[in-house]
C-alpha cells in the first residue's frame, strides 16, 4: 500500500492520497522508494510541485519533513532546485531544516542561487527563515552569491547581495514587490474604517477627512509590522485532527485559535482608537472651527479670535 500511496502522491492525485490515508491510519507516510533513489512521497511531490498533497503531507502527525534520498537532498532542497514557489512556501515551517545540505555538502540556497530560482528566494526572504549565504569562495558547496555569479544570475546576484547588505531593509522592499504588505494591510484598514462608517452622518466632511488621514497613518505601520501572512504552511495535527482534515471538516488549531484571538483584539483596539479619535475631533472642531486639522495635528487647541 505504500507503494501504491508514493506513486499517488508524485502524480499529484490529491483525492487517491487522501482516500489511502483515511483508510489506512497505520501507512508508513514516511515510505522511502528505494527504486526511486530513496525518495519519500513528500519529497516526490516537491520535486513535481503539487502543493495540494504537500500541504496533506505536512499535516500528517507522522510525517518527518526532513527525511533525505539517496543523495542526501530533503524536501526543501528538492523544491528549491526544481523552482516550486507554492512547495517552497509550504516548507517554511520551523520545523523544516531550509540549511540542510546534500551529502556533497550543497546547500538549498546555493543550489537555487545556482539555477536562478529568483522567485524561491524572495520567498525565502519574506519568510524570516535563516539564509545560510555560505562561504565566500566556496562556490561548489554554499556560497551562494558566487554560484549565480558563477551562472550570470544577475537578478539573483541583485537580490542576495542588497540581502546581505541589509537583511531588514531588503525583507521590506521584497514584501512590497510580491503584494504582501501592501494588501493585507489596506483590508484590515478597510475593516477598521468599517466600524467608523455609521458616525458618518453626524460629522462634517472636515471631520471625516481628518479623521481617515489620521486613522490610516496610525495602523498602517502597526498592521505593516504585525498583520503579514506570506507563508501558508499548515500545522502539524493530531491523528483525531488529521482524520476531520481528510475528511474536509473544519479544524481550530493553535495558530487558527491566536489569529481568531489577535483579531478580536484588533477590532478592540480599533473601537477604541475610533472613540478617541471622534472625541478628539470634535473638541477640536469645538475649539478651532475654521481649521481642526491644525489644531489635531499639534495637539493644541487654537483660540478663535473675535472682532467686537
Amino acid at each position: 500500500m505504500e507503494e501504491i500511496f508514493y506513486f499517488a502522491a508524485r502524480d499529484g492525485k490529491v483525492e487517491e492520497v487522501k482516500s489511502i490515508l483515511r483508510n489506512n491510519p497505520s501507512l508508513n507516510a514516511n515510505w522511502k522508494n528505494e527504486g526511486d533513489n530513496a525518495r519519500t512521497a513528500l519529497v516526490a511531490a516537491c520535486e513535481k510541485g503539487h502543493d495540494s498533497v504537500v500541504s496533506i503531507l505536512l499535516a500528517h502527525p507522522d510525517v518527518d519533513p526532513n527525511l533525505k534520498n539517496t543523495v542526501g537532498s530533503t524536501p526543501f532542497l528538492i523544491a528549491c532546485f526544481f523552482g516550486n514557489t507554492s512547495c517552497v512556501r509550504l516548507l517554511q515551517d520551523q520545523r523544516v531544516m531550509v540549511n540542510e545540505p546534500r551529502n556533497s555538502g550543497e546547500t538549498p540556497l546555493r543550489r537555487a542561487a545556482y539555477y536562478g530560482q529568483h522567485d524561491v528566494i524572495k520567498w525565502w526572504i519574506v519568510s524570516g527563515r535563516e539564509m545560510n549565504l555560505g562561504k565566500p569562495g566556496d562556490i561548489d558547496k554554499t556560497d551562494a552569491i558566487g554560484a549565480a555569479k558563477k551562472r550570470g544570475e544577475t537578478k539573483v546576484v541583485s537580490l542576495l547581495e542588497r540581502f546581505k547588505s541589509d537583511a531588514t531593509k531588503t525583507r521590506n522592499e521584497v514584501k512590497l514587490e510580491l503584494g504582501i504588505t501592501t494588501s493585507k494591510s489596506f483590508s484590515l484598514h478597510l475593516a477598521h474604517l468599517s466600524l467608523f462608517f455609521p458616525y458618518v452622518g453626524n460629522l462634517s466632511l472636515g471631520e471625516v477627512s481628518t479623521f481617515i488621514i489620521f486613522s490610516f497613518s496610525f495602523f498602517f505601520p502597526f498592521s505593516s509590522q504585525f498583520l503579514d501572512f506570506p507563508v501558508t504552511t499548515p500545522p502539524k495535527l493530531t491523528r483525531e485532527q488529521y482524520e476531520d482534515y481528510l475528511d474536509d471538516k473544519p479544524v481550530l488549531t493553535t495558530g487558527g485559535l491566536s489569529f481568531v484571538l489577535f483579531y478580536f483584539y484588533f477590532i478592540f483596539l480599533s473601537g477604541f482608537c475610533n472613540f478617541f479619535f471622534l472625541l478628539l475631533f470634535r473638541i477640536s472642531s469645538r475649539h478651532c472651527p475654521e481649521d481642526p486639522i491644525s489644531c489635531v495635528r499639534h495637539h493644541q487647541p487654537r483660540k478663535v479670535h473675535r472682532h467686537h
